[in-house]
């Protein structure tokens, strides 16, 4: 999208979205820094970490990317999930130094990924499981249309 797109969406004069979401100051100043490329479909969501100095992208490819900011000309890596459809969410675990990213898709999964060694030596090792087993894995997944409840824990 061209700068001046996002300037007029934010601003309430374009067509493309609801009205302004800050002040109109604040609005005026914003300037485009950077744009990242590594994604193969639509971009969904995106999460920072704690510190600022990590950006994650969930798209519709089935991945999800980590940036390095601010030093955004370093190659980003992708987390390749085991996600079966787009994901639409991605956060990072609080409290756990970067070392845990979860990841949410149409797919009616939840999955953990553990980063090993830090958030930018990645291998991550997966393991599956349901939500009703007794390894103290527990969390919710969407139930629709007869969709059993699944989940993906990633260790």
């Amino acid at each position: 999208m061209e700068p001046s797109l996002f300037l007029s969406r934010e601003l309430g004069t374009s067509q493309l979205r609801s009205p302004c979401h800050m002040p109109e100051g604040i609005a005026r100043k914003l300037a485009l820094e950077t744009v990242l490329h590594g994604h193969d479909g639509c971009v969904n969501r995106l999460a920072w970490n704690e510190d600022g100095s990590m950006l994650a992208s969930a798209s519709d490819d089935c991945q999800v990317m980590l940036w390095h900011y601010p030093d955004t000309g370093r190659v980003p890596l992708a987390l390749q999930t085991q996600h079966r459809a787009n994901l639409f969410g991605v956060a990072f675990l609080p409290q756990h130094n970067n070392t845990k990213v979860i990841s949410g898709a149409m797919d009616y999964t939840v999955q953990m990924h553990e980063l090993e060694g830090g958030a930018f030596q990645i291998s991550p090792k997966y393991r599956s499981s349901s939500s009703s087993s007794s390894n103290g894995v527990a969390a919710a997944a969407a139930r629709r249309q007869g969709q059993q409840q699944r989940v993906h824990h990633i260790v």
